[in-house]
């Protein structure tokens, strides 16, 4: 009789701890998740070793917004992920002039700098090479960048990121 009790608590106990693993896997990969900074590369906007919310879940019912800043998996070594903000969407082209990013898009074909208040002041934006041009932003990528543009590894580094690398909203906590 006492054998009888020890299983169907072993079983239910076991039933509510695999559904606490599934709901928060669930939670982990398609809701919510938290990160963590590492390096300098998003200064001003978050600092090194500050926790951040990955929302995830909104993605999936909408296109990313310019300005976004957004949790990706490092193009250069896929085991570890950034923080980085869109600057670039799909169609578009960056270039850079007179120290600022402009885009050339439908809405503007011959180009508009962006204003970036998020930057720190006498930021200075530059192409990661001194024959850099233009990026086109192919269909289904993202050009991405980090608000500290002098030691940023990013876009102007790697090129466009595609959409699937990108797994989320970085909601400062």
């Amino acid at each position: 009789m006492w054998l009888i009790l020890i299983r169907q608590y072993i079983s239910k106990a076991l039933f509510i701890v695999l559904n606490i693993i599934l709901f928060v896997f669930f939670i982990r990969f398609f809701i919510a998740d938290f990160g963590v900074i590492s390096g300098p590369s998003m200064e001003p906007t978050f600092n090194d070793a500050e926790f951040f919310i990955v929302s995830k879940w909104p993605l999936f019912f909408r296109p990313l917004e310019r300005f976004e800043l957004v949790q990706v998996i490092n193009v250069k070594q896929p085991d570890s992920l950034l923080v980085k903000r869109v600057i670039g969407l799909p169609g578009e082209t960056v270039y850079f002039t007179q120290n600022k990013v402009c885009i050339k898009n439908r809405e503007n074909p011959s180009g508009k700098c962006l204003e970036e208040p998020y930057l720190a002041p006498q930021s200075i934006t530059r192409p990661s090479a001194e024959n850099y041009a233009e990026t086109f932003v192919p269909p289904g990528y993202y050009y991405l960048m980090g608000d500290n543009r002098a030691i940023s590894a990013d876009s102007r580094e790697y090129g466009p990121v595609p959409r699937k690398y990108i797994l989320g909203s970085a909601v400062k906590l």
